[in-house]
């Protein structure tokens, strides 16, 4: 017997137990819209590690794993490409935006390159306050090809499937008798400090752009402005245009 089931886009009259999908986005900001999902991604992965910690005597950390890690890595590539971005537009590249890929070793790097262009003390500060992250990114890939010593490039569907595109296994099925540990207090402390830190480096790039604008668009008000008043002077002594 079949049911008639609410939509699942519906309202409920307890505004407690409704999500809003756009309550936190900015029509005109697509960069403010990257690092709201991507801390949602994050905060979602902090949550199901910590829901592990707290009780794992049913063995759920084994499964939650999966989303745990993706929804970390894709908080990543989305903070990485909110920065890339930025960079483009503080250069006046406005052309670019970021770099199509779910490849967060090419990410890291061609975002370092964009923040290389700003300046050198922009470059070294964001190579030290990435460095935790760096060093993630190279365990990472370091493990999914240990004979190229991480220098392999992947799109990272590690987490998302058990096998790659050729329907190889992953390592964690491939060597299903060797365990593959990951300590989730540990996980918690140092992802908490890669997402504060990609979190206040994308906001604070992305008040730069919006400083920039700003700047730009009271500078052409300004012109806009001596324009005016330059041809009413013309105008009054005879000229015409």
């Amino acid at each position: 017997m079949s049911k008639n089931f609410k939509p699942i886009f519906s309202y409920n009259d307890d505004l407690n137990k409704n999500a809003y999908l756009n309550w936190r986005m900015l029509r005109w900001d697509r960069r403010q819209n990257l690092n709201a999902i991507a801390h949602g991604y994050y905060d979602a992965a902090i949550s199901l590690a910590q829901s592990c910690v707290d009780d794992n005597c049913d063995k759920k950390a084994d499964e939650l794993i999966f989303p745990i890690l993706f929804n970390m890595d894709h908080s990543i590539e989305l903070y990485l490409k909110s920065i890339m971005w930025s960079a483009h537009w503080l250069n006046d590249d406005y052309e670019n935006s970021f770099k199509r890929t779910h490849d967060l070793q090419d990410l890291y790097q061609k975002t370092k390159e964009a923040i290389h262009s700003l300046g050198k003390e922009d470059e070294d500060n964001f190579i030290d306050k990435t460095d935790n992250l760096s060093q993630y990114i190279c365990e990472l890939y370091s493990l999914l090809h240990p004979a190229e010593q991480g220098q392999q490039k992947d799109n990272l569907d590690l987490f998302r499937y058990p096998m790659s595109r050729d329907q190889k296994p992953y390592f964690y099925a491939e060597n299903s008798n060797e365990n593959v540990t990951i300590d989730l207090e540990n996980f918690i402390v140092r992802f908490q400090e890669i997402g504060k830190t990609l979190n206040c480096l994308a906001d604070y790039y992305d008040e730069l752009v919006d400083k920039k604008i700003e700047v730009e668009a009271d500078t052409r008000q300004l012109e806009d402005e001596y324009q005016a008043e330059l041809e009413a002077e013309l105008y009054f002594w005879g000229y015409e245009f």
